[in-house]
């Protein structure tokens, strides 16, 4: 079985950012663009989310197929 005409929502009810490393190791400024990401959170997500969404349903989509290029769809189903 291979999934076709996948759909996949994403809905966040609150998102955290915590990313390190930025700015070449500035730690004043990646404290301040972890807080201006966490305060505009739904701004920010409004523009990745969608493709979070898709990355997700890519990665489901593959795990199902190989899922059930293993187990028979049949055992799901008594006699």
């Amino acid at each position: 079985m291979v999934p076709k005409n996948t759909v996949t929502t994403y809905i966040a009810k609150q998102v955290h950012y915590q990313l390190d490393n930025l700015f070449d190791g500035n730690v004043k400024l990646g404290e301040q663009m972890n807080t201006f990401l966490n305060e505009n959170w739904k701004e920010v997500d409004g523009v990745i989310g969608l493709k979070l969404g898709e990355a997700a349903g890519e990665v489901l989509s593959t795990v199902f197929t190989n899922f059930f290029a293993k187990v028979p769809f049949a055992e799901f189903f008594e006699d």
